[in-house]
């Protein structure tokens, strides 16, 4: 045992058999028991370093924790460059200790070396020569450097000083950076017996054999597990080490996947009627049924009184192992005794992340008038026409969210765009006259993105911003080509689909409070500016609304309650026109 161990020891037993015989500390602070034997300066730098700590370091007669509480000011004192400070002796007064401290001078740098695979890296030293030494800029740069090795296959990297040289408060020393071996991931191991396609499951936590290691990927697996609508874990994941391999061992289980929601709403008849009416929208979807991670999903809905839309999607992921999914859609919508649109598409989606891909569709959308009568006597096309549109769309899809059903941090984006031949038919109901002064056939473009982020403010409140926007582009666009939107899932203080235009923005403010996994309280504003080029001067408007509700997960499922008010055309709010939304996610 060297001379220092033993000194050492001898004052944690001297401190402990004194503590032993006190019953109670005098109320008096520790910087009155705090002495630097080597000068005033290096007193006030103790002082400062006692009264800096946050929580502040206490007296205390348990031993140990007098000891801790000693070590929390030398860390701040070695941070500050004085790294010669320790504890000299103690003496005892009454009933307290006095500590005396030996500082030793404050160091600097004179020059930090790193070796040339740290230069190589993209990760900043943060220390300069001539610079004061501070432990907490050479540990951060330290941390950097293992957090960098740690994601990109190094996991067992090491830093180390050697060659240091210290000489008169100045300090020289070469910086090594082990990598270690580097380790790439194995194949998944999967303990249970769920109906899943091992490729799908290794997109979906992108592990995939012979990637680099990552802390980043292993530390968020359990998350992605939830996000898998039909399996669970059975207890945490397990990172095996084999040589230079890592396994990632999961405990699964199935679940019930497929699911069916519905939403209410009740809306006030704005024609002023006094009516009330009711509209909703079902939605079944099948998830995994036949253990190829595939999807059907049908829906349907009144978004306004004697309206329908019915939609049917298919998908199926990963065909032939590949990155590669097929998925196809048909759509029927039908705006009362107006007109009948149909949109069929099939579309092949390149897989590359979770939630990320890049889409190829072909479709037809077609839009054909059902009561003519009105329009036989004519003699000008009114708003609506019989079109049909062959398109050829392109799509792209990234999601960055810690968890996408009910997300604390991160950004989702889709964009899509398609573009084809329109072709007009004539309608035997109107005079062929009226179609003189149009071109038959013309090139249709549409647009559309949704963005969506969200930022974590403090504690579980949570700030959702985000925004959608779409565009049509035709020699003339007809009231049957319009988007449709307001509602639950737009522009919510508005009836369902019950705003139509060519060109529309969305703007969304959303504050979440998180309460449980898929449980939450929000407060939101929405606002919009629309136009209608399918009408003469192309009115615009800019409506806005706002609201509060609550999302909640019980045992019958995800309930969704919502309460929101709308203005548009400058009129003002109004607590009768409010928006109620019932909503209910169930599986089976």
């Amino acid at each position: 045992m060297s001379q220092l161990e033993r000194r050492i020891s001898m004052l944690c037993l001297h401190m402990f058999l004194v503590c032993c015989t006190l019953t109670t500390f005098a109320q008096e602070r520790i910087d009155d028991c705090l002495f630097a034997i080597d000068g005033l300066e290096s007193q006030r730098e103790l002082r400062n370093a006692s009264r800096d700590l946050k929580p502040p370091p206490v007296l205390s007669r348990d031993t140990l924790k007098m000891i801790q509480e000693l070590g929390r000011i030398k860390e701040v004192l070695w941070s500050r460059g004085f790294l010669e400070a320790r504890v000299d002796h103690v003496v005892l007064r009454d009933t307290l200790f006095d500590f005396y401290w030996q500082i030793g001078p404050q160091y600097s740098w004179s020059g930090l070396h790193l070796d040339e695979s740290i230069n190589d890296l993209p990760v900043k030293a943060g220390v300069k020569s001539n610079a004061r030494f501070s432990s907490d800029s050479y540990r951060r740069f330290c941390e950097r450097l293992l957090r960098w090795g740690s994601e990109n296959g190094f996991p067992f990297a090491s830093v180390r000083l050697d060659s240091v040289v210290a000489d008169d408060g100045m300090l020289e020393a070469n910086l090594i950076f082990d990598r270690g071996p580097l380790i790439l991931f194995d194949t998944l191991l999967i303990r249970g017996e769920p109906k899943l396609r091992m490729r799908y499951i290794e997109n979906q936590l992108e592990v995939h054999a012979g990637d680099p290691y990552s802390d980043r990927v292993a530390n968020r697996i359990s998350s992605r597990i939830k996000e898998i609508p039909f399996v669970s874990e059975v207890r945490p994941a397990e990172i095996e080490f084999q040589g230079e391999k890592a396994r990632a061992v999961l405990f699964l289980k199935d679940k019930k996947a497929s699911q069916f929601n519905g939403v209410v709403g009740i809306q006030p008849d704005n024609a002023g009627s006094g009516k009330v009416y009711v509209t909703g929208d079902l939605r079944l979807k099948l998830q995994n049924a036949f253990g190829r991670s595939e999807s059907v999903d049908l829906s349907w809905g009144n978004p306004q009184p004697r309206s329908q839309d019915l939609k049917v999607k298919a998908a199926v992921p990963f065909l032939f192992d590949l990155p590669i999914g097929l998925e196809g859609a048909f759509d029927l919508f039908k705006k009362d005794s107006t007109f009948l649109e149909l949109n069929q598409t099939l579309g092949f989606r390149y897989i590359l992340g979770p939630a990320d891909a890049l889409i190829v569709s072909v479709g037809r959308k077609s839009s054909r008038l059902i009561d003519t009568e009105r329009f036989r006597n004519a003699t000008v096309l009114p708003d609506f026409a019989d079109v049909a549109v062959n398109q050829l769309g392109l799509g792209f899809q990234l999601s960055k969210l810690d968890y996408r059903l009910n997300p604390r941090k991160g950004f989702s984006v889709e964009l899509e765009g398609q573009s084809g031949v329109r072709v007009i038919t004539r309608n035997p109901a109107f005079p062929e006259t009226v179609y003189d002064s149009l071109k038959l056939r013309s090139t249709q473009s549409r647009a559309r993105m949704v963005f969506d982020s969200f930022l974590p403010i403090r504690g579980n409140a949570v700030l959702n911003i985000g925004c959608m926007a779409a565009w049509i582009d035709a020699d003339r666009i007809f009231s049957n080509e319009l988007y449709r939107f307001g509602g639950l899932r737009s522009l919510r203080g508005f009836d369902e689909q019950s705003l139509t235009a060519s060109t529309y923005a969305i703007l969304k403010s959303e504050v979440r409070y998180i309460i449980d996994t898929n449980s939450y309280l929000l407060v939101f504003g929405n606002a919009a500016w629309y136009q209608d080029a399918s009408k003469p001067n192309s009115p615009e408007d800019r409506p806005f609304g706002v609201g509060a509700g609550i999302t909640f997960e019980s045992n019958v499922g995800i309930f969704a309650f919502t309460y929101a008010l709308g203005s548009q055309q400058g009129n003002p709010l109004e607590f009768r026109s409010g928006k109620i939304h019932f909503g209910l996610l169930n599986t089976f």
